[in-house]
């Protein structure tokens, strides 16, 4: 075996309470079954990193899907939510700016971009969906941000991005339908997502207990849907 490490140390045995000198960080180590022994090292040492070459996932297409409109803040009640502001990523496809004022302290609070498409449209021959959102530097309340999908028959169904309103910048999130479960509140809708029948997707946070007058703005680009190259 190898080792990060450098310098003489020692092999220890704790069955037998053995104690041997080693020079080398590549020991040779026999273990009996449900054995270990205990290296011990006068100093670590640094292994070279390896940096992958940075770049997008390899996807086989993504496609934009067709909205029936600019979308709207869906906001909670203790949010005062400004209308939505067309802008463009940075990338030049159509985005639009949600801001919000948290109005009441230590209850729930949220604000969703309402994203409603043409028609209840299949997706089930795709692989999820590819959110392209930025926030702006030095915002610092950390609501999470999550996506949640609507169908036609009443159906929610929700995921988390992963990422919080005070992680700046542009951020791509591949979401795979896998990820999407039904919304705790949702009373209609089967157990599983059905993707033959999507009508509406909303991004944005939510479930935060923030601080009233907080301001919380995010950007979000045109929803597509991906699929993986194979």
């Amino acid at each position: 075996m190898r080792v990060a490490a450098s310098g003489p140390g020692d092999l220890c045995n704790p069955v037998d309470g053995s104690i041997t000198p080693i020079t080398t960080s590549s020991p040779r180590v026999e273990l009996a079954p449900y054995h270990a022994v205990i290296l011990r090292y006068a100093a670590a040492a640094e292994r070279p990193r390896q940096h992958p070459p940075a770049g997008p996932l390899a996807l086989g297409t993504t496609v934009d899907l067709a909205l029936r409109g600019a979308p709207e803040p869906g906001a909670g009640e203790h949010v005062r939510a400004a209308a939505a502001q067309a802008t463009t990523s940075p990338d030049g496809r159509p985005a639009w700016r949600f801001a919000a004022e948290v109005t009441e302290s230590q209850v729930d609070t949220f604000n969703f971009a309402q994203l409603v498409l043409q028609a209840a449209t299949d997706l089930s021959a795709t692989g999820g969906l590819r959110l392209e959102i930025g926030v702006p530097a030095g915002q610092t309340p950390p609501a999470i941000l999550h996506a949640i999908v609507h169908t036609a028959d009443g159906g929610q169904y929700l995921t988390s991005l992963g990422r919080a309103t005070n992680d700046a910048g542009w951020r791509v999130s591949l979401l795979p339908w896998s990820r999407f479960a039904r919304a705790g509140w949702a009373t209609a809708g089967a157990d599983q997502l059905d993707l033959r029948q999507v009508t509406q997707i909303n991004v944005g946070w939510g479930g935060y207990l923030g601080t009233a007058g907080e301001q919380i703005e995010y950007t979000i680009a045109a929803p597509q849907v991906f699929q993986l190259a194979p």
